[in-house]
């Protein structure tokens, strides 16, 4: 480098760049509402306490049904038909996996006094065969001989058979294997026999695959493989399937952890999906059938996090890609949590404000809510109440509801400090309450149920209870056609639930089956008569029939059915039924609207061909419009053109248009994409930007139209994100002072950044320090730093030159050297010069801090030798966690500490300050006891957030990369590192990537601060509440 080549800079201290985030940080951070003073008293564990820590709603009354040392750590919950609490128990979990011996339970629980509390224990069955079970179901005989808990656990889920009715487990029996996810929270969950007499299930994004009993890959109904290809399926699945296993459905993909999943009388699918963590967008789910629900990118797998057009401006939408075709909604989203157990209360004890409503735990904020769900078109949406809140005691971690006998609730406390990332503070401790109306008393008496005549079965059939249905179900299914006049006697009556159970039933029976039928999709009920087209496509009989018969149906419900009826369907018919159906959507129905695409998978072409037929020049109406945007067929992408073109004129936005060109066949969207850019006139220069983002191999310089228009889009789009792509894209060096210029104006910004990027992935990097020379001390360090993040050899050179440069001023130096230490192949080259001897003293510091953090192990290790960091804060040990936990800390000194000498603020995200590298921690304090939150400080890596594990990539080239894998396709995978940078490698140059068992946070930041620090630090953390 030139002597000639020095910066004005002031001398500049380690830190400065972190300190000056920081500050714009913690203006930003203490600019908040001051928070409440915190009450800081020691809890009390004992079980009598217990139901003293719960807020409960003001209609309803909570009991203790059970409690340590009778049973720890209950994972699920189910109720039989006798009112019995059967317990699945997750002891030996990761950490305590070896904490009994013997294996994990399930558990009978049973009160046989009657006065509400349990008072007698069962071991049904015990063994390491199935540690970690996550779910029981039971299906149970009248006599108990015969009686299977359906139990997942581990890589299966397998039936727990009980031959001789002693409650004890003879013998088991798989009923599917070669799940994944083993000892992981993201795999196998809980088993529920439907109204249907079948079973349904999911798993979360680990589970992967699906094998039957005998270790062959199970292929479902559809004709496709269960396996996470994205061919179309995905991380997590739900399913449907016989009691033997056989006639498997996969009735959605695409989520990330539905915990459990529950179905109504009318064979309505319910259940929760957890958010990556902190991202508050965790998620209640109706099942629109064979629908994909929008975690990864349907196009690639590529993350939420990944630049797409149109997406939300919020984080919690986004999460879920709902600005793209082809995603079902959502029916709620709740903010954070850790959600588990679900189940649809159809009971009539308690008010009948919960009657026919979703009940669903959520353990991280420590609630049980009541979701009040209401029909809104094709589609439903929900309000939100608690019936049962542990804020006063946060160790109160609900993981499954059920509905007894008498109508009254249990609820499965796992009882804990912390939940989440497969953490687990406590081993020992577990409750269960019982839940009934105000003033009704602890009591608790099951009337003895008969099953031995279809009369008796039919009045089972009636039971608020589950398990009670279960054993009607199979009863009268054995009766066959000798319960026809019993269930008719049901199907007459006033109560639609009651109504919806009796006909599944009849429609069960093949002779009698379309006589029922034919009076159900006559009723007056349109959720009666979704269920006689579900019977139609459950046994494969007259589904056309039933399809014609339904087809114009007044209510929007029926149609979103007979939309996946058709989706099923293989006859020529289809096309024509399904322009018929989508002639009729009058658009804002998006759970239409997704029906309709669901219906039309596979026969594009043919649907939409025969429905322009039909609707003729009334195409480009709103609600064809809609039709057009969630379309795939060859003549799409020329009708977005239009439209693109149309919104133009009529000065809307076309952004979503844009998008749905990313879903076509992409040979086929070039010609109409061309004829954007050249249209006169010049479309909207955000329009321009999009079209040309799309056509990375178009000669910009071949028409003189099309150079105008990219020059125009250019100009009015400068420093946005397209900006810069299509300055790489078509590799324009013409911009590269209007870039330099950028670098200066917009220092410490994104722009700045990006314009520094695209200068080096243009080969131009050498221009960037002499645009600098002079600057003020920000400019210089913002430059440097971000020059570093791109990690190009190009820039990495330069910053090696600069930093070796004598001539140079210290300041600049220091500021080259933490520019290397922001990338693995950086990092390298300043452990070569730390082996070589070459570290001047006002530059160990620094490299010193960038080795100890170093992605490499190696180099960490040997940076211990060659640059020993400083002595730490105090040089005090600090107390045990238990004394720690009470001591009193101060608000507003925590704040300081987390936004300056803790640099907490560095790694998370409080809004709206922060980095979002770590989970945000703007609802932390409802999430996590105080135990736990000195625990995730202290020790980072025993429980680490799904989606935050880092990983480690070995390059070819012998440079280590290491960070947060936040997005991976079949050719690339992107790791964000600590300091927050962005690292995208072709899965050619990786030699090997494993995922670490070390958290990107550093296990040693209590030697930062001092321990009152520490604990003000934790008091203000624990204010951060969701509001």
């Amino acid at each position: 480098m030139k002597s000639f080549f020095r910066f004005a800079i002031t001398t500049l201290t380690f830190g400065t760049m972190t300190v000056g985030v920081l500050v714009v940080g913690t203006g930003d951070l203490l600019a908040q509402e001051k928070a409440p003073a915190a009450k800081n008293k020691t809890l009390n564990h004992d079980p009598a306490a217990a139901v003293a820590n719960l807020d409960v709603a003001s209609d309803l009354e909570c009991t203790l049904f059970a409690s340590e040392p009778m049973l720890s750590n209950p994972s699920s919950i189910d109720v039989d038909h006798r009112g019995r609490v059967w317990v699945c128990e997750l002891s030996n979990y990761r950490r305590f996996k070896n904490n009994r011996p013997k294996g994990d339970r399930i558990l009978i629980l049973e009160d046989t006094n009657h006065d509400g509390r349990a008072d007698n224990q069962k071991v049904f069955y015990q063994g390491t065969d199935i540690n970690a079970p996550h779910g029981v179901c039971v299906i149970a005989k009248p006599d108990g001989q015969g009686t299977i808990a359906i139990v997942s656990t581990g890589s299966r889920i397998v039936k727990l058979i009980d031959d001789d009715g002693d409650d004890k487990a003879d013998r088991q029996q798989n009923l599917f294997t070669g799940i994944e996810g083993v000892q992981h929270d993201h795999g196998i969950h809980a088993v529920m026999f439907g109204p249907d007499g079948r079973l349904y299930f999911n798993f979360g994004n680990y589970g992967t695959k699906l094998l039957d009993a005998d270790g062959n890959p199970v292929r479902d109904r559809a004709g496709r493989l269960v396996i996470d290809d994205h061919k179309p399926y995905g991380e997590g699945m739900a399913f449907r399937c016989n009691l033997d296993g056989t006639d498997v459905e996969t009735l959605g993909w695409n989520f990330r952890n539905p915990w459990m999943v529950t179905v109504d009388s009318f064979g309505n699918v319910w259940q929760s999906d957890n958010d990556d963590d902190g991202n508050r967008g965790v998620r209640i789910n109706f099942l629109l059938e064979f629908g994909n629900y929008g975690y990864r990118n349907e196009l690639n797998g590529s993350d939420w996090r990944v630049f797409r057009t149109g997406w939300h401006d919020e984080i919690p939408s986004r999460h879920w890609h709902l600005n793209d075709p082809g995603v079902v909604p959502n029916l709620l989203q709740t903010g954070g949590g850790s959600p588990t157990g679900i189940t649809v209360y159809e009971g009539d004890l308690l008010p009948k404000r919960y009657q026919g409503q979703l009940l669903h735990c959520d353990s991280g904020p420590s609630v049980v809510r009541c979701y009040h769900v209401k029909v809104d078109g094709a589609g439903y949406q929900a309000e939100s109440s608690d019936l049962l809140n542990g804020v006063r005691n946060q160790w109160f971690r609900p993981t499954d509801v059920k509905v007894a006998p008498d109508g009254s609730l249990f609820v499965s406390d796992w009882y804990d400090p912390g939940v989440g990332g497969h953490g687990m503070g406590d081993a020992t401790r577990g409750r269960i309450f019982r839940v009934t109306p105000q003033g009704g008393g602890s009591a608790y008496q099951v009337t003895k149920q008969d099953f031995s005549t279809p009369a008796a079965s039919v009045e089972a059939l009636a039971s608020p209870n589950l398990a009670t249905r279960a054993m009607a179900w199979q009863q009268l299914a054995q009766f066959g056609l000798k319960a026809e006049a019993a269930l008719r006697q049901m199907w007459q009556s006033d109560n639609a639930r009651l109504r919806a159970r009796a006909l599944w039933l009849l429609g069960n029976q093949k002779e009698i089956r379309k006589k029922y039928l034919h009076e159900a999709w006559m009723d007056s009920n349109p959720q009666l008569r979704i269920i006689a087209l579900r019977i139609a496509r459950r046994h494969q009989c007259d589904v056309l029939s039933v399809i014609e018969r339904l087809i114009d149906d007044p209510s929007p419900q029926v149609r979103r059915e007979v939309a996946i009826a058709l989706a099923q369907l293989d006859s020529p018919r289809k096309p024509a039924l399904w322009a018929k159906l989508a002639s009729q959507y009058e658009g804002s129905d998006r759970w239409m609207l997704e029906a309709l695409g669901i219906a039309a998978r596979g026969r594009w072409d043919a649907c939409l061909s025969e429905w322009l037929e039909v609707v003729g020049k009334g195409w480009s109406s709103p609600a064809g419009r809609d039709l057009v945007w969630r379309s795939r067929a060859r003549q799409t992408p020329e009708l977005l053109a239009k439209l693109i073109i149309q919104a133009s004129r009529e000065n809307e936005s076309a952004t979503r248009y844009f998008r749905a060109f990313d879903f076509q066949q992409q040979p086929l969207t070039i010609e109409p994409l061309t004829g954007l850019v050249r249209h006169t006139p010049l479309l909207p220069s955000a329009s321009l930007a999009e079209a040309f983002a799309r056509l990375p191999d178009l000669d910009v310089h071949a028409s003189s139209a099309v150079t105008k228009a990219l020059k125009h889009c250019l100009a009015e789009q400068k420093n946005t994100h397209r900006y810069h792509q299509l300055i790489r894209q078509y590799q324009l060096k013409e911009y590269c002072n209007e870039l330099l210029q950028t670098i200066v104006s917009h220092q410490g910004q994104t722009s700045a950044a990006q314009a520094i990027e695209t200068l080096v992935l243009l080969g131009e990097a050498k221009r960037i320090l002499p645009a600098i020379n002079g600057k003020e001390n920000t400019v210089v360090e913002n430059t440097l730093l971000a020059l570093g993040k791109i990690d190009h050899q190009q820039g990495n050179l330069l910053l090696q030159n600069l930093m070796r440069n004598a001539d140079q001023d210290l300041s600049t130096r220091v500021a080259a050297a933490r520019g290397l230490g922001q990338s693995g192949s950086g990092q390298k080259m300043l452990f070569q010069e730390a082996k070589a001897g070459q570290i001047e003293d006002g530059l160990r510091f620094t490299i010193a801090t960038a080795l100890h953090s170093a992605a490499d192990q190696n180099i960490r290790k040997q940076a211990a030798q060659l640059l020993p960091l400083p002595a730490t804060v105090g040089k005090q040990p600090l107390l045990p966690l238990e004394e720690l936990i009470n001591l009193q800390g101060d608000i507003e000194n925590g704040q300081q500490v987390y936004a300056k000498t803790g640099t907490c603020i560095k790694c998370h995200r409080i809004t709206p300050a922060g980095k979002s590298i770590g989970p945000d921690l703007n609802e932390i304090g409802s999430k996590l006891t105080r135990e736990a939150m000195f625990r995730s400080i202290l020790d980072p890596s025993a429980s680490i957030s799904h989606n935050y594990e880092q990983y480690i990539a070995e390059l070819d080239s012998g440079t280590v990369e290491a960070g947060l894998l936040i997005n991976e396709t079949d050719a690339l995978i992107t790791l964000r590192n600590v300091e927050g940078v962005d690292k995208t490698i072709s899965r050619d140059e990786i030699e090997s990537l494993q995922k670490s068992e070390l958290s990107l946070m550093p296990a040693n930041l209590q030697t930062q601060l001092t321990q009152q620090q520490l604990v003000d630090l934790v008091e203000f953390l624990l204010t951060l509440k969701k509001q």
